[in-house]
């Protein structure tokens, strides 16, 4: 059995960009249900959020569905 109170932490800080902390306020208080989003990075800086994109979903006040079809549409289109 792994004993995760043994695991080394990890240094490594996810950050994300101004446009991206402005627009994730946004989507907090636009309505009064959760919002599931993809993450966009760079190939330079896999841990700086660049931009966040949404796909269609069903979200309630604390769950989120993301469309299987538009997820995969999605990540068709990143590839």
């Amino acid at each position: 059995m792994t004993k995760f109170l043994d695991a080394k932490p990890c240094n490594f800080k996810l950050r994300f960009s101004p446009y991206v902390w402005a627009k994730l306020l946004y989507l907090r208080d636009a309505g009064d249900t959760e919002v599931g989003m993809y993450g966009i990075t760079s190939t330079e800086d896999p841990m700086l959020i660049t931009d966040v994109k949404l796909v269609k979903q069903k979200c309630t006040s604390c769950t989120v569905e993301l469309d299987t079809e538009d997820s995969v549409q999605f990540v068709d289109r990143m590839l």
